[in-house]
């Protein structure tokens, strides 16, 4: 059983390797460049008048600084990483409701061409492409798979694996790759820690989990610097390096009366949209999405 499923999965490794692991690598070596302390702004204006990315496919990451060392971190820091109010309110790209769909728990459950998203609902993946899906999606290619198989020794526990291997090669692997390929650009945020000499940073609201959603706690909550790096998929330019401040302003009544958790979240996506706001006015693009909420 184990020599049969291994033989299945070194035909997909074959076949969709050539076309994953180049991009991944690609894509984690931008992202450490992008972090490192040799980092170099390089802003872009009036990019969006040659090359509008705003409205095209990509694949997003954001991860703490600290996390963009190694590609040990990255990986690891990719599996926190969620579309939020950055890229909302700097991208046009017009995105499926995420939770009108039918309710899933894989995407075996939901019609082709669609995938089981991260809020368990059926629906045409929203743009960009979250790099956490594909990293997801591509652990049955990996050596570290291969690796758990083979310390697998129940039966049961092998066939519950060979029925995973099978439902992720059929359902999940096509759609992923074919997001992938149709991305035209890498947009990562990497956030640097909190500004400790600013006054307001020592009345930031404490760190906890947002209301829902697995919450990365390496990203401050306080007003904090965050680089925003772009590169170009088809001949790997780099289109943007900028550093801005992640720092908004919550305003309107009631928000003591809320709850830590809400207004924790709502923060994190006032300081998000004021850095996707910095980024429109670097490149020179006007209009865009309504500030105001995660996608």
């Amino acid at each position: 059983m184990r020599n049969e499923l291994l033989a299945r999965q070194r035909v997909v490794r074959e076949e969709l390797g050539p076309r994953w692991f180049p991009l991944r690598d690609k894509l984690e070596g931008w992202t450490q460049e992008c972090a490192a302390p040799s980092f170099k702004a390089a802003e872009g204006p009036e990019l969006v008048k040659s090359w509008d990315f705003r409205k095209m496919p990509g694949i997003y990451l954001r991860l703490a600084q600290k996390d963009g060392k190694t590609v040990d971190d990255i990986r690891e820091a990719a599996t926190k990483s969620l579309r939020d109010a950055f890229t909302s309110c700097l991208l046009l790209v017009p995105n499926p409701n995420p939770i009108a769909g039918a309710a899933c728990e894989t995407t075996q459950d939901c019609p082709q061409g669609q995938l089981c998203n991260d809020y368990k609902h059926c629906a045409e993946y929203s743009q960009p492409f979250n790099l956490r899906t594909a990293y997801k999606t591509m652990h049955v290619m990996t050596d570290e798979w291969t690796a758990d198989i083979q310390q697998v020794t129940n039966k049961l526990t092998l066939r519950g694996a060979a029925a995973t291997f099978d439902a992720a090669n059929k359902y999940d692997l096509p759609v992923a790759t074919d997001l992938l390929q149709r991305s035209k650009y890498f947009l990562v945020v990497v956030d640097e820690e909190e500004l400790l000499d600013d006054k307001s940073a020592m009345q930031a609201l404490p760190e906890v989990g947002d209301a829902g959603v697995e919450d990365d706690r390496s990203i401050p909550t306080a007003p904090h610097k965050a680089r925003v790096c772009v590169w170009r998929l088809d001949d790997g330019k780099k289109m943007l390096a900028l550093r801005g401040d992640a720092s908004g302003m919550l305003v309107g009544g009631g928000q003591k009366s809320l709850d830590v958790e809400t207004r924790v979240a709502q923060q994190r996506q006032a300081n998000s949209c004021a850095l996707a706001l910095t980024v429109r006015e670097s490149i020179g693009a006007s209009g865009g999405s309504v500030p105001g909420g995660s996608d």
